[in-house]
């Protein structure tokens, strides 16, 4: 579980910290950060997890913040896993003659302890059997973390590994979702594009997924009978049965509507990550879905976290607003001087009893002054 996010000199970010629970609904205006806190807390996690992509991709120059006129950039994220707390912290600098980036700090603390820590071209890794630390060279343009090895020397660093490979984030494109299974796989795109493979890989390693799934969407949907993976053709495909009064009809997953493929997508979401004390990263998954659709996402999420797992969602719903805000409201807003804060409740009233619901309240800025 993400506890915490920490910025400094990144677009909107001046010494941002951001805390969050098992839920986060965050609100706030268009640009007032939302987005790019959450992608920042993806950037970060692709970065640990050895992703190839070069760091100046990942952290270009020009996502310092531009008034500062520093060229170096501070992150922090705090992870809670087995009442083991964890803090990641990296600094990045940045070239703005050459447009290169660097890794000049990388350290992770357990417990005031320090698992790994860089500073000045070295890397010291804590060896918890001989309880010394190792020294090794590191690629200032990589994290150090996937370089070592998982073993029972560094068994902290795994349960950390474990956290950051925990955490998905989703942004899903129903127009991007194809039916055709191009292999088996275990992590979704953004989009969600590779939907079908993501389901056939699914299935495969959590052996309930499938009937949680299905009894999930027929609460939802009437007509929905089973997704499955057809075998009759080459290549393999995502197929839907729908039964309309005993009679099966099967639909490529591009034969539905927008709103019934981003019904499944989040749903698959759900049941395979979610159930099983994931971290879900949302990006407005509430689109393309109709009103009687919403409340029965909301009541899902509710239950599943009151057991595990973690939602960081945006969403600019009024139905999802009104259902999390008082439990997981987290409000963005920018000052005059650019930077994104964090606001206690601007529609906060002294009265005991809200007049309106807070979806109301934001349409007719009631409070945004305060």
């Amino acid at each position: 579980m993400i506890k915490y996010l920490y910025a400094n000199n990144y677009k909107s970010f001046v010494n941002f910290k951001l805390d969050l629970n098992s839920m986060s609904l965050f609100l706030g205006n268009n640009g007032s950060g939302k987005s790019n806190a959450m992608l920042l807390i993806f950037k970060i996690v692709t970065l640990i997890r050895g992703n190839k992509q070069p760091l100046g991709d990942l952290f270009p120059n020009r996502d310092c913040t531009r008034w500062m006129k520093s060229n170096i950039q501070t992150f922090e994220l705090g992870f809670e896993k087995d009442a083991n707390k964890f803090v990641y912290h990296l600094e990045i600098e940045q070239d703005f003659d050459t447009y290169t980036s660097r890794i000049i700090n990388e350290t992770i603390k357990m417990d005031n302890l320090n698992l790994l820590h860089i500073e000045n071209g070295m890397a010291e890794v804590y060896d918890e059997i001989s309880e010394n630390n190792e020294k090794m060279f590191f690629n200032p343009l990589y994290s150090q973390v996937n370089s070592i090895p998982q073993d029972k020397r560094f068994k902290s660093l795994s349960l950390f590994r474990e956290c950051v490979n925990s955490i998905i984030y989703c942004v899903p494109d129903p127009k991007r979702m194809s039916s055709i299974v191009e292999n088996d796989v275990y992590y979704p795109e953004i989009d969600m594009s590779n939907i079908s493979s993501l389901f056939a890989g699914v299935v495969q390693i959590f052996p309930d997924f499938q009937r949680n799934f299905t009894n999930t969407m027929k609460d939802i949907n009437p007509y929905f009978g089973s997704a499955r993976i057809s075998l009759e053709s080459y290549p393999k495909r995502l197929v839907v049965d729908h039964d309309y009064k005993g009679v099966v009809c099967s639909y490529y997953l591009e034969e539905l509507s927008e709103g019934e493929k981003n019904l499944i997508a989040i749903y698959l979401l759900i049941n395979a990550y979610l159930r099983r004390g994931n971290t879900l990263l949302l990006d407005e998954p509430d689109n393309y879905l109709s009103l009687r659709e919403i409340q029965p996402l909301c009541m899902e999420l509710e239950e599943l976290l009151l057991d595990s797992g973690q939602c960081i969602m945006i969403s600019h719903h009024p139905e999802v607003i009104d259902y999390f805000t008082d439990v997981g409201g987290i409000w963005f807003s920018k000052i005059e001087s650019g930077e994104t804060v964090i606001r206690s409740n601007p529609f906060y009233q002294q009265d005991e009893e809200k007049i309106l619901p807070y979806s109301k309240l934001i349409v007719r800025g009631i409070g945004e002054n305060n």
